[in-house]
């Protein structure tokens, strides 16, 4: 597997438990219908965070645990071949 797709299974695991969790969650509680998009948006976007750092920690313990970010396998980026952004600058 490239190392390109090993970073999007990883990233993409994190988001999709969030978004799962977020919304059974916040299925069957009432919250008010004005207010329903930006509690579903905070609480997944919390959800993902929490689910990656916690996976992250007990990988560096228990290295199978990255299974649980879709892949144990992490991408590995060589030097030299990073391209500089403004960010960079």
């Amino acid at each position: 597997m490239s190392d390109y797709l090993t970073s999007i299974i990883r990233t993409a695991m994190p988001v999709a438990v969030g978004a799962l969790i977020s919304w059974a969650a916040l299925h069957g509680v009432n919250v008010p219908a004005g207010d329903r998009e930006t509690v579903a948006a905070a609480t997944t976007g919390v959800l993902i965070l929490v689910d990656y750092a916690v996976v992250r920690a007990a990988e560096r313990r228990w290295p199978s645990a990255g299974l649980l970010l879709g892949t144990a396998r992490t991408p590995r980026y060589a030097e030299g071949r990073h391209r500089a952004t403004t960010a960079d600058t």
